[in-house]
């Protein structure tokens, strides 16, 4: 359809959850047409040696499955598909050649620091007012990215510490307090420092301790 030429469909495939969204241009402003979400957990199939359960693999390619008709109809330089924290650290033979398959389109595997300017690029597309100094914060299921700037984003942090593999590394009997809280909060307290490099955008920086604001 000549009306598809301006259509353009992004898929982000979380840690906790998978987002589609296909929208299209008119007269310069993007016009949502269709939202679709997955709830798959993806990283709580990750092993202690990073290989992807295949239950929980299957959970996810069915999702895909979902939305591939949506994408059907779209050329492929018109589909964006990134995978975020769990995909970057997963070792999953022959998962993501499956995946492609369905969806038709490629896969980008983001760092870090990427999936921190995407969510700022975001946030800062549905704000209001003049330009001015912003902090984001972004809790996924596998890793936490902060940002902070004003009509670009100038500080990029992204840290290993999400709430799905948080919940399952302290919190998997659904209790909060007592031991499993201390151990909660000794790791966050380790994780911030040490999260793993990634590389930057130009202009940009990271903190290379914990952020102070």
């Amino acid at each position: 359809m000549e009306r598809d030429t301006e259509r353009y469909a992004a898929l982000d495939l979380g840690s906790n959850s998978f987002h589609l969204l296909l929208a299209e241009f008119r007269d310069q402003r993007m016009v949502r047409l269709h939202t679709d979400r997955a709830m798959v957990r993806l990283a709580e199939g990750l092993d202690e040696k990073r290989n992807l359960d295949p239950a929980v693999a299957e959970r996810a390619l069915a999702a895909m499955r979902r939305f591939q008709p949506v994408l059907a109809e779209l050329p492929t330089d018109h589909i964006r598909v990134v995978g975020t924290n769990t995909l970057r650290a997963a070792r999953a033979d022959g998962f993501l050649e499956t995946a492609e398959s369905i969806l038709g389109a490629p896969i980008e595997i983001i760092s870090g620091i990427e999936e921190a300017r995407l969510i700022y690029t975001g946030v800062l597309a549905a704000a209001d007012g003049p330009p001015r100094l912003r902090c984001t914060v972004d809790i996924g299921g596998g890793s936490t990215e902060l940002v902070r700037g004003r009509e670009v984003p100038q500080q990029l942090q992204s840290l290993y510490m999400g709430c799905v593999s948080y919940h399952r590394r302290f919190f998997a009997d659904g209790v909060i307090a007592g031991k499993n809280g201390a151990k909660k909060r000794a790791a966050t307290i380790s994780t911030a420092p040490a999260a793993p490099p990634a590389r930057s955008c130009r202009g940009c920086s990271t903190w290379p301790t914990a952020p102070r604001w």
